[in-house]
């Protein structure tokens, strides 16, 4: 019961990321993938060239991969030749949008950080550490004692209800089920946070 719970509310930011990256994307690069998935469009760290290519080839793969098994896509590729981005990331793993965020520009890494009031740290742990958990509900792991590699950054909630710490390091609430539900009041809204509480 506790894996449907939350399998649903990651859904939901799934849905909204999703939803937010390809509306800012098709907004400042257009509609065709052709455009959209321009390496010019995404960072120019010249640290970062190798993941760009490797995430936008990755994204390629999966588009040619489904495009003929999703209805959205086929219609598009069909009757238009080309498939918009919001039709897009209907075929894209949580993972690999989570990849496609860390590949953003800053400009467009601010206006997904605004939509939910986070820094790029928390949105880039949160997202990694959300489809991690996500893989675990769908192939119906143990999840109450999981605990990922990465981290989401020190918050205010920690401190607020007092999470014990130990050295200096929060005990709870970084790399858990705990830190889930931190990610959730930062990114679901208010009437669907208190709706999740009263489930669990």
């Amino acid at each position: 019961s506790l894996r449907n719970i939350l399998f649903k509310n990651i859904l939901i930011i799934e849905n909204n990321v999703k939803s937010i990256i390809s509306y800012q994307l098709s907004k400042q690069y257009g509609y065709k993938e052709s455009d959209y998935l321009n390496e010019r469009n995404f960072t120019q760290d010249p640290l970062k060239v190798r993941q760009v290519r490797d995430v936008l080839s990755k994204i390629k793969r999966q588009v040619r991969v489904n495009s003929q098994k999703h209805s959205a896509t086929l219609h598009y590729v069909s009757n238009y030749g080309y498939i918009p981005m919001w039709v897009l990331v209907k075929v894209l793993s949580f993972g690999l949008t989570s990849e496609l965020f860390s590949i953003l520009k800053d400009e467009d890494k601010k206006v997904i950080n605004d939509c939910y009031k986070l820094t790029t740290d928390q949105v880039s742990s949160y997202l990694s550490i959300l489809a991690n958990y996500r893989n675990l509900c769908a192939h119906e792991d143990i999840l109450y004692d999981y605990r990922t590699q990465k981290v989401i950054p020190d918050d205010e909630i920690h401190k607020k209800i007092k999470v014990p710490e130990y050295e200096g390091e929060y005990l709870y609430g970084k790399n858990d089920l705990f830190a889930i539900l931190i990610i959730f009041k930062h990114m679901l809204e208010d009437m669907q946070f208190q709706e999740l509480f009263r489930e669990i």
